[in-house]
């Protein structure tokens, strides 16, 4: 019966085998756990900018207005703060505009950011430039950060035998818009939707 132990060579070589396998694992578990990173914040990303696109979607539905008057207010190009405004019947007085409310979005003079608020009919469908997010009267709520880019456009369809005015609204967010776009590290979302009120087609 033979006692030999391991040669030294025979140690060498197990010890560097076992030191490939180590790295191999850990070098597996840190891009399973990135990929991880990744999913959530593009999760993350996908969940936030679908329930911000939802409730613009709610509030353009409600929007009430006739052909010269739509209740559908978006600000000039390159205006400070950018705005669109929805006007909402919530007292059942569809003939009568002076005691409606006003949902307006806006950025608030802020880049990548989109503030929603409320006021009524008299105070009109403008934002307050001089309050972050927008309204005169009503509590600003904060509906979204790190936008990259958005568009929007009030667009009056007149190619059919009926006049169809609809919403229209472009937008992409970033994971951080203060860093350059990465699919891992810094992932982006876009999305484009038309919006037509029910109310809206003469």
């Amino acid at each position: 019966m033979s006692n030999k132990g391991m040669t030294l060579t025979e140690l060498i070589v197990s010890s560097i085998l076992v030191g490939i396998v180590m790295v191999g694992i850990a070098s597996f578990s840190s891009a399973i756990k990135q990929i991880q990173t990744t999913n959530e914040k593009s999760t993350l990303l996908e969940i936030r900018t679908a329930a911000a696109i939802n409730h613009i979607r709610r509030s353009a539905v409600q929007a009430v207005g006739y052909q010269d008057d739509p209740g559908i207010i978006t600000s000039a190009t390159g205006a400070s703060p950018a705005y669109f405004s929805f006007r909402q019947d919530r007292n059942n007085t569809p003939n009568n505009f002076s005691d409606d409310t006003w949902v307006i979005y806006s950025d608030g003079g802020i880049a990548g950011r989109m503030y929603t608020c409320t006021q009524d009919a008299t105070a009109g469908p403008v934002p307050n430039s001089g309050i972050g997010g927008g309204c005169a009267i009503a509590t600003n709520l904060t509906l979204l950060q790190n936008i990259s880019t958005i568009s929007y456009s009030r667009v009056t369809d007149d190619a059919s035998s009926n006049l169809n005015l609809y919403f229209e609204i472009n937008l992409t967010t970033m994971d951080d818009i203060s860093k350059p776009y990465h699919p891992v590290n810094n992932p982006k979302y876009t999305v484009n939707t038309r919006i037509i009120p029910p109310s809206h087609s003469w």
